[in-house]
């Protein structure tokens, strides 16, 4: 059943070469025939790659001196077409910083419960009031606009308190996780350039604060700085602005969504950018966040028992942790939303996993572009993929010179958008290396 076509329209059964081109002159043009096995190709792909062709025969044609490597090859259609899959849409235009976010909802409901940790609990209210009584303590310190303050501190509500009055004066927040190695937790500290790190709340017992610690924070203004593994070499510190995490916090709400009934159960360490999703993302829609201690995140049981406990509705944690609770014999939550990402998510977890929750999310991104770029709601018997790019979110895929390839091409997934970081902390070269002014939007923007 192999078919072969050529320019004058003949055909036969069979061909002796899978693909095959032939052209020839006819009359002073050139006519060309492609010939293909139907059981590799079929007529619609073909097409594509004669069309391809002819764009980039016409390149040269309209000039000989142009680079292959620029030299266009897609239509007009199919660069719409991959602007539509690829493409989130417009960023959620929400206005202001997180920290100022909270303080809305605390105005708008401050009695309702915002943050709970064992035996202890914060109202929105009480929340906003302990964040500006230690902001003034930080203030009081020197620490302001530009400030970079280390953050050690064991989980629970204090974590969230000292994010959010960080915040307040106008500094950023280094994640430091206490159970890293002294010596790299010496590096990331020295190279951030941290004028002060904190293991407590009683670390600024000592200064008495100030009466409005309050400063202006513009969407440009770092947020914090999270280090990456440094498995390819040195740990980079990727700065994050306040516009990149109100970008990503908005995105998440839309999809895969949060509201304010919702109950997050926060289990991932804080020197994981993931962290910061789970702390402030239910806290700018008015919901709750639950945050598991250092044993309970390393207990399975104990994890369960939160769950049914809280009346958790959204969790958010690697395929590891979904795997430790399945091995325990966990049977799953009716009313859960589970959000999987950090790793990939194998099939098989996968298929397990879907069948035990209301819903399961296959979330993906890097640090340099603030958590999350992409998310997936998987099926017990569909494929596991990167899904479709979030608010805010563009996708290209290009080959080695940054063009876009055509469907069914393999090429390198590049990010652009809302969440796309300030860069790496201090390394100029490298940020400039791998930040790029995105070639195709043309707009000023990066990827």
């Amino acid at each position: 059943n192999e078919v072969v076509s050529d320019g004058g329209g003949a055909r036969r059964e069979v061909t002796g070469f899978d693909l095959s081109l032939s052209v020839g002159e006819r009359g002073g043009e050139l006519v060309g025939g492609v010939e293909y096995a139907t059981a590799l190709f079929d007529a619609a792909t073909v097409e594509r790659f004669v069309g391809h062709l002819q764009r980039i025969l016409e390149g040269v044609a309209a000039d000989a001196g142009r680079r292959v490597s620029r030299l266009p090859m897609l239509s007009g259609a199919e660069v719409r077409d991959l602007a539509v899959w690829c493409d989130g849409g417009d960023a959620v235009p929400w206005g202001g910083a997180v920290h100022e976010l909270v303080a809305a909802r605390a105005l708008a409901d401050p009695d309702a419960v915002a943050v709970r940790s064992g035996a202890v609990q914060l109202t929105y209210g009480r929340l906003v009031e302990r964040v500006g009584v230690f902001a003034g303590r930080l203030a009081a310190a020197g620490v302001g606009p530009g400030s970079v303050v280390g953050l050690r501190l064991e989980r629970g509500p204090d974590l969230v308190v000292a994010a959010l009055a960080v915040w307040r004066t106008g500094g950023a927040y280094l994640a430091l996780d206490p159970d890293l190695p002294a010596e790299r937790l010496s590096f990331i500290v020295a190279d951030s350039g941290a004028s002060l790190v904190l293991d407590g709340l009683d670390g600024l017992d000592g200064f008495d604060g100030v009466d409005d610690p309050g400063s202006v924070v513009l969407a440009g203004q770092v947020a914090y700085v999270m280090y990456t593994s440094g498995s390819t070499g040195r740990p980079k510190g990727v700065a994050v602005t306040h516009g990149n995490l109100v970008s990503l916090l908005a995105a998440m709400v839309s999809r895969p969504g949060l509201t304010d009934r919702d109950v997050l159960l926060a289990v991932t360490t804080f020197g994981f950018d993931i962290a910061g999703l789970e702390l402030f993302g239910p806290l700018v829609c008015g919901g709750q966040v639950v945050i598991a201690d250092r044993d309970e995140v390393r207990s399975p049981r104990a994890l369960a028992r939160l769950i049914d406990a809280c009346g958790v509705t959204v969790m958010q944690a690697t395929p590891a942790t979904w795997q430790m609770l399945l091995d325990d014999g966990w049977v799953g939550s009716a009313g859960l939303r589970a959000w999987c990402g950090g790793e990939a998510l194998p099939a098989a977890l996968a298929a397990a996993l879907a069948g035990r929750v209301a819903a399961l999310w296959n979330m993906y991104g890097p640090t340099e572009t603030t958590v999350w770029s992409a998310c997936d709601l998987v099926t017990s018997d569909g494929p596991v993929t990167l899904g479709t790019p979030i608010a805010g979110t563009r996708w290209y895929v290009v080959d080695r010179w940054g063009n876009q390839v055509p469907v069914g091409v393999a090429g390198e997934l590049v990010i652009a958008g809302a969440g796309v970081a300030r860069g790496y902390l201090g390394r100029p070269d490298l940020a400039a290396e791998r930040f790029v002014a995105d070639p195709i939007a043309g707009d000023g923007t990066r990827w």
